[in-house]
């Protein structure tokens, strides 16, 4: 499930500063797979999200930021942050049965679901503390670059790895990996080489 929270950087395009936006996609503390996917685009408009997301159907923790809302009417389940709603929500459904407040407590439908984007806020801290050292990103395809490196290793992060360490193996592997075999590469399954060793004389 995403989440899913912009944060502004700056790049150089055709001699021009211009702002851009780093969106950050990141899976729930519920789901077996830790991952975190930055999407670097030159705006922070519904049709952003829908243009990375695509087909995707699921259910989304957010706040109120109306770039969402297109979503939503696709067929993505609206999951309202308890850490950005009031909880008078609480009160407003079990006393005029609100159907505003219904929506904002959906999460209690689902336990697996969290109660909260925080987990999407915090994977979003790296590009906030490296935006005043980067100071711009050089182009928008750069920016997507940044984007791609900074998804592998916050993942890696997320899975306990050492970013440098996976980094290393991955791109020392890579020309030489079996494209039916590429998913061992990403951070979630990803083994280290010591771990690989004991795995192989086992077999």
């Amino acid at each position: 499930m995403p989440m899913k929270h912009p944060c502004t950087c700056s790049c150089r395009e055709q001699r021009k500063l211009t702002v851009s936006y780093v969106w950050a996609y990141a899976t729930s503390q519920f789901c077996e797979t830790a991952a975190v996917v930055y999407d670097f685009s030159p705006g922070r408009a519904g049709e952003d999200a829908r243009n990375f997301l695509q087909d995707w159907r699921g259910q989304q923790v957010c706040d109120d930021f109306a770039g969402y809302k297109s979503s939503f009417e696709l067929g993505v389940t609206e999951i309202g942050c308890m850490a950005h709603a009031r909880r008078e929500f609480l009160e407003l459904h079990a006393t005029n049965k609100s159907m505003l407040a219904e929506q904002a407590l959906r999460y209690l439908d689902d336990g697996a679901l969290p109660i909260d984007n925080n987990r999407a806020e915090s994977q979003i801290r790296p590009w906030a503390l490296g935006r005043t050292n980067w100071l711009c990103a050089g182009s928008l395809r750069s920016g997507k670059r940044a984007a791609a490196i900074m998804s592998l290793m916050q993942a890696a992060r997320m899975n306990g790895h050492d970013p440098y360490a996976y980094l290393k193996d991955i791109l020392t592997r890579l020309p030489t990996q079996r494209a039916s075999d590429s998913d061992e590469l990403l951070p979630h399954m990803w083994k280290p080489v010591s771990l690989r060793k004991i795995v192989l004389a086992a077999e």
